[in-house]
């Protein structure tokens, strides 16, 4: 009985070392924030479709820009192009309107080691040349 009992008590020990000496208790990463604008909502084919992007992230208590990051366009959940924020978090997305209809563009930052991913998405709606 008392080999069992201290068997159960180098466990216990062993178990509260482990979770004391692990991770869990690591700094989390900032939360990232981005804003996301289309230049208009209403395009015709052929149409140049815009839209700014800018990345944000927690900087102790402010909000400072990302610079120098991937962020990920998407309409209709195909991949169109990868930007990069410049020294202000800003990106700038151009591509020419294409098949007539209702449409989402997703921009998606994809987070790394240190920022958390963030996205947003918006709809557009492109008509038939006149």
């Amino acid at each position: 009985m008392t080999s069992k009992r201290t068997a159960l008590i180098a466990i216990a020990v062993s178990l509260l070392v482990l979770m004391l000496a692990s991770p869990a208790s690591a700094k989390q990463l900032p939360v990232t924030k981005m804003t996301f604008k289309l230049g208009s909502h209403q395009f015709v084919v052929g149409d140049t479709i815009t839209a700014t992007v800018h990345v944000t992230t927690r900087d102790d208590h402010h909000w400072a820009d990302l610079p120098a990051v991937a962020v990920n366009v998407m309409v209709d959940g195909d991949w169109i192009a990868t930007v990069i924020t410049d020294p202000s978090g800003v990106a700038q997305v151009s591509l020419s309107a294409g098949a007539v209809g209702d449409h989402v563009m997703k921009i998606v930052f994809m987070g790394d080691g240190t920022h958390k991913r963030a996205q947003r998405a918006q709809g557009f709606t492109i008509a038939a040349a006149a």
